[in-house]
């Protein structure tokens, strides 16, 4: 019982990696052309901007387990990404805290070294995740904070 439990695990790792390259993309698409456009534009405007980009995009599959659903500005300093995760046992508590500690370490891993996340981190902005199951409970939630690194 355990091991199909530790190999959807194995996968899901697997397209980590692959999930925060396509996020980055969408952000990383949009925050430069904003950051030159919006020269001294009020710090929510940017943000409801790159949001509203963002969205235009979404819902999108991102890998076969994780979909983006949308962008959200929660204030001045946080952006709040909603996705849904199917086909992983959302029941299974071990595999809800690997992949809320896998999913976290990577993102942390991406804000903290990926060049093209250099304007979130100039404006030092948190950024909140939130993971649903297939019928919208809320399974994993954490944030990415500046001060974190």
């Amino acid at each position: 019982m355990q091991e199909p439990a530790k190999k959807s695990g194995t996968a899901y790792k697997k397209t980590l990696w692959y999930a925060l390259i396509v996020i980055c993309s969408l952000v990383c698409l949009h925050v430069p052309a904003f950051a030159q456009d919006t020269a001294g534009m009020p710090a929510m405007q940017w943000m409801n901007s790159v949001a509203a980009a963002i969205n235009q995009h979404t819902p999108v599959q991102i890998d076969s387990y994780t979909r983006l659903d949308s962008v959200q500005v929660m204030d001045a300093h946080t952006f709040l990404y909603n996705y849904t995760l199917s086909g992983v046992d959302t029941n299974n508590a071990k595999i809800v805290a690997y992949l809320k500690q896998a999913l976290k370490q990577q993102t942390l891993q991406n804000y903290k070294t990926n060049p093209s996340m250099a304007e979130i981190r100039k404006h030092n902005l948190r950024l909140g995740y939130n993971y649903r199951d297939a019928q919208g409970k809320s399974i994993i939630a954490f944030a990415i904070n500046p001060a974190d690194f």
